[in-house]
Protein backbone atom coordinates (compact mmCIF):
# COMPACT_ATOMS: atom_id res chain seq x y z
CA UNK A 1 0.00 0.00 0.00
CA UNK A 2 2.89 2.81 0.90
CA UNK A 3 4.52 1.76 -2.62
CA UNK A 4 1.26 2.46 -4.11
CA UNK A 5 0.93 5.52 -1.99
CA UNK A 6 4.49 7.12 -3.13
CA UNK A 7 3.69 5.98 -6.72
CA UNK A 8 0.23 8.15 -6.85
CA UNK A 9 1.99 11.46 -4.69
CA UNK A 10 4.65 11.03 -7.83
CA UNK A 11 2.40 10.85 -10.33
CA UNK A 12 0.11 14.04 -9.05
CA UNK A 13 3.67 15.86 -8.42
CA UNK A 14 4.39 14.53 -12.30
CA UNK A 15 0.85 15.99 -13.30
CA UNK A 16 1.35 19.06 -11.16
CA UNK A 17 4.20 19.84 -12.82
CA UNK A 18 3.38 19.21 -16.79
CA UNK A 19 -0.11 21.53 -16.00
CA UNK A 20 2.07 24.42 -14.53
CA UNK A 21 4.40 24.16 -17.69
CA UNK A 22 1.51 23.99 -19.99
CA UNK A 23 -0.32 26.83 -18.36
CA UNK A 24 2.99 28.98 -19.00
CA UNK A 25 2.55 32.52 -20.45
CA UNK A 26 4.02 32.91 -23.74
CA UNK A 27 4.36 36.34 -25.43
CA UNK A 28 5.67 36.58 -28.82
CA UNK A 29 5.89 39.97 -30.31
CA UNK A 30 6.44 39.85 -34.10
CA UNK A 31 8.49 43.25 -35.46
CA UNK A 32 8.66 44.43 -38.79
CA UNK A 33 12.23 45.43 -39.97
CA UNK A 34 10.83 49.01 -40.96
CA UNK A 35 8.68 49.69 -38.20
CA UNK A 36 10.28 51.96 -35.67
CA UNK A 37 7.56 52.60 -32.73
CA UNK A 38 8.37 48.55 -32.30
CA UNK A 39 11.13 50.19 -29.73
CA UNK A 40 8.14 51.06 -26.94
CA UNK A 41 6.89 47.42 -27.53
CA UNK A 42 10.06 46.37 -26.47
CA UNK A 43 9.94 48.70 -23.59
CA UNK A 44 6.67 47.81 -21.96
CA UNK A 45 7.57 43.56 -22.81
CA UNK A 46 11.03 44.28 -21.06
CA UNK A 47 9.04 46.02 -17.87
CA UNK A 48 6.65 43.41 -18.09
CA UNK A 49 9.62 40.35 -18.11
CA UNK A 50 11.80 42.10 -15.15
CA UNK A 51 8.66 40.96 -12.90
CA UNK A 52 7.85 38.08 -14.61
CA UNK A 53 11.45 36.76 -14.83
CA UNK A 54 11.16 33.13 -15.76
CA UNK A 55 7.60 32.88 -15.30
CA UNK A 56 6.90 33.87 -18.66
CA UNK A 57 8.68 33.10 -21.99
CA UNK A 58 9.05 36.27 -23.92
CA UNK A 59 9.68 36.07 -27.46
CA UNK A 60 10.97 38.95 -30.22
CA UNK A 61 10.39 37.84 -33.87
CA UNK A 62 11.99 40.03 -36.13
CA UNK A 63 10.57 39.71 -39.49
CA UNK A 64 10.88 41.71 -43.09
CA UNK A 65 8.96 42.01 -46.04
CA UNK A 66 10.07 41.16 -49.65
CA UNK A 67 9.48 42.89 -52.43
CA UNK A 68 7.18 41.72 -56.28
CA UNK A 69 11.01 40.18 -57.11
CA UNK A 70 11.28 37.92 -53.95
CA UNK A 71 14.37 40.46 -53.05
CA UNK A 72 13.92 41.65 -48.92
CA UNK A 73 13.08 45.30 -48.92
CA UNK A 74 15.02 48.02 -47.52
CA UNK A 75 18.06 47.24 -45.12
CA UNK A 76 17.92 44.07 -43.37
CA UNK A 77 21.30 43.64 -41.69
CA UNK A 78 19.86 44.43 -38.58
CA UNK A 79 16.97 42.30 -39.14
CA UNK A 80 19.37 39.40 -40.39
CA UNK A 81 21.52 40.04 -36.59
CA UNK A 82 18.77 39.83 -34.62
CA UNK A 83 16.78 36.68 -36.32
CA UNK A 84 20.99 34.97 -36.39
CA UNK A 85 20.64 35.61 -32.19
CA UNK A 86 17.38 34.72 -32.03
CA UNK A 87 18.03 31.56 -33.74
CA UNK A 88 21.37 30.53 -32.73
CA UNK A 89 21.84 32.46 -29.24
CA UNK A 90 18.68 33.01 -27.85
CA UNK A 91 19.64 33.74 -24.54
CA UNK A 92 21.29 36.60 -25.79
CA UNK A 93 18.72 38.57 -28.12
CA UNK A 94 16.77 40.37 -25.02
CA UNK A 95 20.15 41.69 -23.77
CA UNK A 96 21.31 43.07 -27.11
CA UNK A 97 18.18 44.67 -27.66
CA UNK A 98 18.43 46.32 -24.31
CA UNK A 99 22.63 47.20 -24.93
CA UNK A 100 20.74 48.39 -28.62
CA UNK A 101 18.88 51.66 -26.92
CA UNK A 102 22.29 52.42 -25.50
CA UNK A 103 23.43 53.58 -29.51
CA UNK A 104 22.62 55.69 -31.89
CA UNK A 105 25.03 55.27 -34.67
CA UNK A 106 25.34 52.89 -37.32
CA UNK A 107 28.22 50.73 -35.73
CA UNK A 108 26.27 50.37 -32.54
CA UNK A 109 24.94 46.89 -33.01
CA UNK A 110 28.93 45.93 -32.06
CA UNK A 111 28.89 47.05 -28.88
CA UNK A 112 25.29 45.82 -28.03
CA UNK A 113 26.40 42.51 -29.06
CA UNK A 114 29.52 42.84 -27.05
CA UNK A 115 27.48 43.79 -24.12
CA UNK A 116 25.29 40.51 -24.72
CA UNK A 117 28.30 38.58 -24.56
CA UNK A 118 28.33 37.92 -28.26
CA UNK A 119 31.79 38.64 -30.31
CA UNK A 120 30.56 41.32 -32.81
CA UNK A 121 33.16 39.56 -35.59
CA UNK A 122 31.94 36.05 -34.55
CA UNK A 123 27.98 37.47 -34.92
CA UNK A 124 29.15 39.49 -38.05
CA UNK A 125 30.10 36.16 -39.54
CA UNK A 126 27.39 34.11 -38.43
CA UNK A 127 25.15 36.90 -40.20
CA UNK A 128 26.77 36.17 -43.61
CA UNK A 129 26.54 32.47 -43.50
CA UNK A 130 22.95 31.69 -42.08
CA UNK A 131 21.59 35.37 -41.92
CA UNK A 132 18.95 35.34 -44.47
CA UNK A 133 18.10 31.79 -43.66
CA UNK A 134 17.18 32.93 -40.46
CA UNK A 135 15.24 35.82 -41.27
CA UNK A 136 13.55 33.96 -43.84
CA UNK A 137 12.99 31.13 -41.16
CA UNK A 138 10.84 33.68 -38.74
CA UNK A 139 9.49 35.73 -41.66
CA UNK A 140 7.64 32.61 -42.87
CA UNK A 141 6.69 31.95 -39.31
CA UNK A 142 5.08 35.58 -39.19
CA UNK A 143 3.38 34.56 -42.33
CA UNK A 144 1.93 31.29 -41.09
CA UNK A 145 0.47 33.09 -38.12
CA UNK A 146 -1.07 35.39 -41.35
CA UNK A 147 1.07 38.25 -39.32
CA UNK A 148 2.23 41.32 -41.78
CA UNK A 149 2.70 43.84 -39.16
CA UNK A 150 3.76 44.24 -35.76
CA UNK A 151 1.58 42.34 -33.42
CA UNK A 152 1.67 40.77 -29.92
CA UNK A 153 0.54 37.38 -29.17
CA UNK A 154 -0.19 35.67 -26.32
CA UNK A 155 -0.13 31.84 -25.85
CA UNK A 156 -0.57 31.78 -29.39
CA UNK A 157 -3.50 34.41 -29.78
CA UNK A 158 -3.77 37.91 -30.27
CA UNK A 159 -3.17 39.66 -27.37
CA UNK A 160 -5.96 42.00 -26.51
CA UNK A 161 -5.16 43.00 -22.97
CA UNK A 162 -4.39 46.54 -21.94
CA UNK A 163 -0.56 47.91 -23.05
CA UNK A 164 0.82 48.88 -19.50
CA UNK A 165 3.42 46.48 -17.59
CA UNK A 166 0.79 45.57 -14.98
CA UNK A 167 -1.65 44.46 -17.29
CA UNK A 168 0.38 42.47 -19.18
CA UNK A 169 1.42 40.74 -15.60
CA UNK A 170 -2.14 40.38 -14.99
CA UNK A 171 -2.40 38.46 -18.25
CA UNK A 172 0.02 35.97 -17.56
CA UNK A 173 -1.38 35.52 -13.87
CA UNK A 174 -4.26 34.60 -15.05
CA UNK A 175 -2.66 31.22 -17.18
CA UNK A 176 -0.05 30.81 -14.28
CA UNK A 177 -0.69 28.61 -11.34
CA UNK A 178 -1.88 30.33 -7.86
CA UNK A 179 1.63 29.78 -6.57
CA UNK A 180 3.40 30.83 -9.17
CA UNK A 181 1.52 34.47 -9.58
CA UNK A 182 3.15 37.65 -9.44
CA UNK A 183 1.75 39.81 -6.33
CA UNK A 184 0.24 42.91 -7.58
CA UNK A 185 -1.81 45.31 -5.36
CA UNK A 186 -5.26 46.19 -6.53
CA UNK A 187 -6.35 49.18 -7.73
CA UNK A 188 -7.37 52.13 -5.54
CA UNK A 189 -10.81 51.67 -5.17
CA UNK A 190 -10.95 55.59 -5.31
CA UNK A 191 -11.10 56.56 -8.98
CA UNK A 192 -9.76 59.73 -10.23
CA UNK A 193 -12.59 62.17 -11.52
CA UNK A 194 -13.41 61.72 -15.06
CA UNK A 195 -12.31 64.71 -16.64
CA UNK A 196 -13.55 66.68 -19.71
CA UNK A 197 -11.79 69.66 -21.30
CA UNK A 198 -12.48 71.38 -24.39
CA UNK A 199 -9.78 71.11 -27.35
CA UNK A 200 -9.43 72.93 -30.11
CA UNK A 201 -8.02 72.09 -33.50
CA UNK A 202 -6.73 74.66 -34.96
CA UNK A 203 -6.28 73.91 -38.69
CA UNK A 204 -4.97 75.81 -41.45
CA UNK A 205 -7.20 75.50 -45.49
CA UNK A 206 -4.13 74.80 -47.23
CA UNK A 207 -2.39 71.35 -47.40
CA UNK A 208 0.33 70.68 -44.97
CA UNK A 209 -1.72 72.30 -42.09
CA UNK A 210 -4.55 69.73 -41.76
CA UNK A 211 -5.14 68.11 -38.14
CA UNK A 212 -4.18 64.81 -37.35
CA UNK A 213 -7.05 62.42 -36.53
CA UNK A 214 -4.20 59.95 -34.84
CA UNK A 215 -3.07 62.75 -32.92
CA UNK A 216 -6.44 64.15 -31.78
CA UNK A 217 -7.12 60.61 -30.64
CA UNK A 218 -4.12 60.22 -28.13
CA UNK A 219 -4.95 63.93 -26.63
CA UNK A 220 -8.75 62.25 -25.90
CA UNK A 221 -6.93 59.30 -24.45
CA UNK A 222 -5.33 61.21 -21.82
CA UNK A 223 -8.83 61.74 -20.08
CA UNK A 224 -9.61 57.88 -19.61
CA UNK A 225 -13.47 57.92 -18.85
CA UNK A 226 -13.93 61.71 -19.82
CA UNK A 227 -15.58 63.02 -22.20
CA UNK A 228 -13.12 65.53 -23.96
CA UNK A 229 -14.82 68.20 -26.50
CA UNK A 230 -13.25 68.58 -29.33
CA UNK A 231 -14.10 71.34 -31.82
CA UNK A 232 -12.03 71.71 -35.32
CA UNK A 233 -11.73 75.36 -36.94
CA UNK A 234 -10.16 76.98 -39.08
CA UNK A 235 -6.71 79.52 -38.57
CA UNK A 236 -8.88 82.52 -39.87
CA UNK A 237 -11.72 81.99 -37.57
CA UNK A 238 -9.63 81.08 -34.33
CA UNK A 239 -8.29 84.38 -35.06
CA UNK A 240 -12.06 86.05 -34.64
CA UNK A 241 -12.59 84.83 -31.39
CA UNK A 242 -11.01 86.36 -28.95
CA UNK A 243 -9.37 83.60 -26.74
CA UNK A 244 -8.21 81.64 -29.50
CA UNK A 245 -6.69 84.62 -31.26
CA UNK A 246 -4.81 85.60 -28.27
CA UNK A 247 -2.87 82.15 -28.24
CA UNK A 248 0.96 82.30 -30.35
CA UNK A 249 0.86 79.91 -33.35
CA UNK A 250 4.29 78.41 -34.91
CA UNK A 251 2.82 75.81 -36.67
CA UNK A 252 -0.98 74.43 -37.92
CA UNK A 253 -2.17 72.29 -37.03
CA UNK A 254 -2.13 73.48 -33.35
CA UNK A 255 -3.91 72.16 -30.34
CA UNK A 256 -5.40 73.80 -27.58
CA UNK A 257 -7.03 72.23 -24.28
CA UNK A 258 -8.70 74.22 -21.89
CA UNK A 259 -10.67 73.62 -18.74
CA UNK A 260 -11.17 73.91 -15.38
CA UNK A 261 -8.56 73.61 -12.04
CA UNK A 262 -8.77 69.88 -12.21
CA UNK A 263 -7.52 69.72 -15.70
CA UNK A 264 -4.98 72.39 -15.42
CA UNK A 265 -3.26 70.05 -12.32
CA UNK A 266 -3.73 67.16 -14.32
CA UNK A 267 -1.71 68.54 -17.03
CA UNK A 268 1.00 70.64 -15.02
CA UNK A 269 3.24 67.25 -15.12
CA UNK A 270 2.94 67.02 -19.30
CA UNK A 271 3.94 70.90 -19.14
CA UNK A 272 6.89 70.44 -16.67
CA UNK A 273 8.37 67.61 -18.92
CA UNK A 274 7.28 69.87 -22.16
CA UNK A 275 5.23 68.03 -24.04
CA UNK A 276 2.35 71.04 -23.42
CA UNK A 277 2.86 74.99 -23.26
CA UNK A 278 0.75 76.78 -21.17
CA UNK A 279 -0.27 80.65 -22.96
CA UNK A 280 -2.83 82.62 -21.25
CA UNK A 281 -4.77 79.94 -18.99
CA UNK A 282 -4.59 77.31 -21.77
CA UNK A 283 -2.38 74.03 -23.01
CA UNK A 284 -1.26 74.68 -26.41
CA UNK A 285 0.51 71.85 -28.48
CA UNK A 286 2.21 73.11 -32.12
CA UNK A 287 1.67 70.68 -34.78
CA UNK A 288 1.73 67.43 -33.01
CA UNK A 289 2.95 64.62 -35.45
CA UNK A 290 3.00 64.45 -39.51
CA UNK A 291 3.49 67.59 -41.69
CA UNK A 292 2.78 71.32 -41.04
CA UNK A 293 2.79 74.17 -41.84
CA UNK A 294 4.74 77.23 -40.54
CA UNK A 295 3.15 80.74 -38.91
CA UNK A 296 4.72 84.26 -39.81
CA UNK A 297 7.94 82.90 -41.75
CA UNK A 298 8.61 84.53 -45.11
CA UNK A 299 8.27 82.85 -48.07
CA UNK A 300 11.22 80.74 -50.05
CA UNK A 301 9.38 79.61 -53.37
CA UNK A 302 11.04 76.61 -55.35
CA UNK A 303 13.14 76.33 -52.13
CA UNK A 304 13.81 72.48 -50.66
CA UNK A 305 15.40 72.71 -47.34
CA UNK A 306 16.75 69.47 -45.53
CA UNK A 307 17.15 68.94 -42.27
CA UNK A 308 20.07 66.34 -40.83
CA UNK A 309 22.43 65.58 -38.15
CA UNK A 310 25.68 64.35 -40.81
CA UNK A 311 26.35 61.33 -39.09
CA UNK A 312 22.29 59.91 -38.28
CA UNK A 313 21.52 56.78 -40.52
CA UNK A 314 17.91 58.17 -40.98
CA UNK A 315 19.44 61.46 -42.37
CA UNK A 316 22.24 59.60 -44.63
CA UNK A 317 19.03 57.72 -46.32
CA UNK A 318 17.39 61.40 -47.13
CA UNK A 319 20.73 62.84 -48.16
CA UNK A 320 21.62 59.79 -50.53
CA UNK A 321 17.51 59.61 -51.74
CA UNK A 322 17.96 63.55 -52.65
CA UNK A 323 21.08 62.55 -54.54
CA UNK A 324 20.33 59.99 -56.07
CA UNK A 325 16.99 62.12 -57.62
CA UNK A 326 19.15 64.89 -58.25
CA UNK A 327 21.20 62.91 -60.23
CA UNK A 328 18.32 61.00 -62.02
CA UNK A 329 16.94 64.47 -62.73
CA UNK A 330 13.82 63.16 -60.35
CA UNK A 331 13.55 66.86 -58.79
CA UNK A 332 12.64 70.41 -60.47
CA UNK A 333 15.09 71.39 -62.54
CA UNK A 334 14.10 75.13 -60.89
CA UNK A 335 14.50 74.13 -57.35
CA UNK A 336 16.86 74.86 -54.72
CA UNK A 337 17.84 72.10 -51.88
CA UNK A 338 20.13 73.27 -49.38
CA UNK A 339 21.45 71.02 -46.70
CA UNK A 340 20.92 72.48 -43.14
CA UNK A 341 22.21 70.91 -39.98
CA UNK A 342 20.84 70.06 -36.53
CA UNK A 343 23.14 70.76 -33.09
CA UNK A 344 22.31 72.32 -29.92
CA UNK A 345 24.54 75.31 -28.57
CA UNK A 346 25.01 76.47 -24.92
CA UNK A 347 24.63 79.70 -23.59
CA UNK A 348 28.43 79.91 -23.66
CA UNK A 349 28.21 79.37 -27.72
CA UNK A 350 29.74 76.13 -27.01
CA UNK A 351 28.12 73.18 -30.43
CA UNK A 352 27.38 69.78 -29.29
CA UNK A 353 25.48 67.13 -31.22
CA UNK A 354 23.86 63.66 -30.95
CA UNK A 355 26.57 61.83 -32.42
CA UNK A 356 29.43 63.72 -30.42
CA UNK A 357 32.13 66.25 -31.40
CA UNK A 358 32.89 64.64 -35.11
CA UNK A 359 29.19 65.45 -36.46
CA UNK A 360 29.39 68.47 -36.10
CA UNK A 361 33.09 69.27 -37.39
CA UNK A 362 31.30 67.36 -40.60
CA UNK A 363 28.07 69.66 -40.32
CA UNK A 364 30.64 72.75 -40.81
CA UNK A 365 32.77 70.83 -43.75
CA UNK A 366 29.77 70.21 -45.52
CA UNK A 367 28.46 73.61 -45.08
CA UNK A 368 31.41 75.06 -46.35
CA UNK A 369 31.61 72.91 -49.13
CA UNK A 370 28.01 73.98 -49.89
CA UNK A 371 29.34 77.71 -49.85
CA UNK A 372 32.35 77.60 -51.87
CA UNK A 373 31.56 74.40 -54.22
CA UNK A 374 27.97 74.22 -54.60
CA UNK A 375 28.66 72.36 -57.77
CA UNK A 376 30.42 69.72 -55.92
CA UNK A 377 28.90 69.14 -53.41
CA UNK A 378 26.29 66.29 -54.15
CA UNK A 379 29.24 64.25 -55.18
CA UNK A 380 31.02 64.67 -51.88
CA UNK A 381 27.77 63.73 -50.02
CA UNK A 382 27.82 60.48 -52.04
CA UNK A 383 31.24 59.46 -51.39
CA UNK A 384 31.32 60.95 -47.65
CA UNK A 385 27.73 59.05 -47.04
CA UNK A 386 29.62 55.79 -48.48
CA UNK A 387 31.70 56.03 -45.19
CA UNK A 388 30.67 58.91 -42.43
CA UNK A 389 32.53 57.73 -39.66
CA UNK A 390 35.89 57.48 -41.50
CA UNK A 391 38.26 60.31 -40.82
CA UNK A 392 39.90 60.09 -43.94
CA UNK A 393 37.48 63.31 -45.66
CA UNK A 394 40.26 64.71 -47.02
CA UNK A 395 40.56 62.05 -49.12
CA UNK A 396 36.97 61.76 -49.93
CA UNK A 397 37.01 66.00 -50.89
CA UNK A 398 39.86 65.06 -53.21
CA UNK A 399 37.75 62.98 -55.03
CA UNK A 400 35.09 65.26 -55.46
CA UNK A 401 37.36 67.66 -57.04
CA UNK A 402 37.88 69.95 -53.59
CA UNK A 403 41.21 71.51 -52.47
CA UNK A 404 41.01 69.93 -48.15
CA UNK A 405 42.71 73.46 -47.46
CA UNK A 406 39.86 74.72 -48.61
CA UNK A 407 37.59 73.51 -46.52
CA UNK A 408 40.31 73.88 -43.16
CA UNK A 409 40.53 77.41 -44.01
CA UNK A 410 36.84 78.66 -43.96
CA UNK A 411 36.56 76.60 -40.57
CA UNK A 412 35.61 79.67 -39.01
CA UNK A 413 32.92 80.98 -41.60
CA UNK A 414 31.37 77.75 -41.56
CA UNK A 415 31.04 77.49 -37.78
CA UNK A 416 28.97 80.86 -38.36
CA UNK A 417 27.13 79.29 -41.06
CA UNK A 418 26.50 76.13 -38.44
CA UNK A 419 25.06 79.07 -35.64
CA UNK A 420 22.76 80.27 -38.36
CA UNK A 421 20.96 76.71 -39.13
CA UNK A 422 20.70 76.36 -35.45
CA UNK A 423 18.65 79.95 -35.06
CA UNK A 424 16.32 78.76 -37.98
CA UNK A 425 16.31 75.56 -36.44
CA UNK A 426 14.66 76.38 -33.17
CA UNK A 427 12.96 79.01 -34.70
CA UNK A 428 11.01 76.35 -36.66
CA UNK A 429 11.03 74.08 -33.94
CA UNK A 430 12.94 71.36 -35.69
CA UNK A 431 14.94 68.92 -33.91
CA UNK A 432 14.63 65.54 -35.82
CA UNK A 433 16.78 64.44 -38.81
CA UNK A 434 15.44 64.47 -41.40
CA UNK A 435 13.19 66.56 -41.62
CA UNK A 436 12.21 68.55 -45.02
CA UNK A 437 10.96 72.45 -45.41
CA UNK A 438 9.30 72.95 -48.63
CA UNK A 439 9.47 76.71 -49.64
CA UNK A 440 9.88 77.80 -46.18
CA UNK A 441 6.48 77.02 -44.45
CA UNK A 442 5.79 73.55 -45.20
CA UNK A 443 6.98 70.75 -42.81
CA UNK A 444 7.56 67.33 -44.21
CA UNK A 445 8.20 64.65 -42.07
CA UNK A 446 10.49 62.24 -44.44
CA UNK A 447 10.89 60.96 -48.14
CA UNK A 448 7.47 59.46 -48.02
CA UNK A 449 5.74 62.07 -47.38
CA UNK A 450 7.71 64.47 -49.80
CA UNK A 451 7.20 62.59 -52.74
CA UNK A 452 3.53 63.26 -52.19
CA UNK A 453 4.26 67.11 -53.20
CA UNK A 454 3.70 67.91 -56.97
CA UNK A 455 7.04 67.73 -58.75
CA UNK A 456 8.84 65.14 -55.91
CA UNK A 457 6.72 62.08 -57.34
CA UNK A 458 9.61 60.63 -58.05
CA UNK A 459 11.80 60.66 -55.27
CA UNK A 460 11.50 57.60 -53.36
CA UNK A 461 14.27 56.12 -50.46
CA UNK A 462 14.87 53.82 -53.53
CA UNK A 463 18.15 52.15 -54.22
CA UNK A 464 19.77 54.33 -51.27
CA UNK A 465 17.28 53.12 -48.75
CA UNK A 466 18.95 49.13 -48.92
CA UNK A 467 22.13 50.63 -48.55
CA UNK A 468 20.85 52.93 -45.14
CA UNK A 469 18.32 51.80 -42.68
CA UNK A 470 14.45 51.49 -42.28
CA UNK A 471 12.48 55.15 -41.75
CA UNK A 472 13.25 56.53 -38.52
CA UNK A 473 14.21 59.84 -37.04
CA UNK A 474 17.61 60.94 -34.61
CA UNK A 475 16.12 63.56 -32.41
Amino acid sequence: MKGKFVKLAAAVLIMSTLSAYAAAPKFEFFWPNADRSGWQAFFLLDAAKRRLGSKADFQIITTAAKDAKGEWTGDVSEPMRRAVLAKYHSAALWNYLVGLTFTRNASGWRDAAVYAGISPDKLDSEVTKNGKTALEFYSKYASSHKIASAALLFNGKEYAGGMTPSELIMAANSVLPKQSRVVLPSYSSVKPKPLSPTVWVIESSEEGGKANKEFVTAIKSLFEGGKPVVNTISYELAQKNPELSAMQYKTLPTYIISGDAEVDEFLKPYAEQGALTKQNGKYIVNGGSGEQLIIGQPAMPRTLELFVMAQCPYGLQAENAIVEAINDKNIPADVKVVVRYIVSVGDDGSISSLHGTAEWEEDIRQLVIQQKYPEKFWKYLALRNADIQSTMWESVAQEAGIDPKDITSGFDEGKKLLLSDNKRSSELGVNASPTFIWEGRRIIPGIKALSSIPGFEKVTAGTAAKKQVPAGACK
